[in-house]
Order: structure tokens, then C-alpha cells, then sequence
């Protein structure tokens, strides 16, 4: 299986400490997959990723309609838009 597909790789900064880091969302194949993790300044970075807004996003000809329907977060975070070259130079903040 392609490794793009176990996975769903985005850029967070923590509004506490204000660091930029990288997260890997395990794809288990449901449409909303949880994610859980913690900051170094112990902030607590939980969300939910929908895979199923993800894709019609990605057929969509105009995305920004499914943007906020996309990440259901906690508020200690915002979703950085950045390019996947650019996130995989980011540190990774393992999740929980």
C-alpha cells in the first residue's frame, strides 16, 4: 500500500508556546480518524480529522467550502497551510 494512504501528514502551530510542528494522522479507514498529542509546553493538542470532507475537498472546485468542516480541533492549535516539503522539515510531534 502506498505510504501516502496510512497516513495523513499537516502542519500545527500551538497558540500556548507558539512552535510549529509536523503531525502523522494514522489512516484507519473511517471518515473521522482522532488525534491526540502534547505539546513540549503541555499543551493539549486534540482534534479530529475528517478523511471523508479531506477528499471531497480535493474533487471540489472550490475547496475553501470544506475547509472548516476538514479539522474539528480543540482551539490550542491552528492548521498551518504549508506545502508538504515544507511540513516534513517541521519537528514531529508524536501522537498519544
Amino acid at each position: 500500500m502506498n505510504e501516502d494512504l496510512n497516513y495523513h501528514l499537516i502542519a500545527i502551530k500551538c497558540k500556548s508556546c507558539e512552535n510549529n510542528w509536523s503531525l502523522n494522522i494514522s489512516l484507519s479507514g473511517n471518515h473521522v480518524e482522532p488525534f491526540a498529542a502534547v505539546c513540549d509546553c503541555s499543551a493539549l493538542i486534540i482534534g479530529n480529522f475528517n478523511f471523508l470532507e479531506f477528499q471531497n475537498k480535493q474533487n471540489s472546485e472550490n475547496p475553501n467550502d470544506h475547509s472548516k468542516k476538514i479539522y474539528l480541533t480543540n482551539g490550542h492549535f491552528e492548521i498551518l497551510q504549508m506545502k508538504k516539503n515544507e511540513i516534513l522539515k517541521l519537528p514531529n510531534l508524536h501522537l498519544e
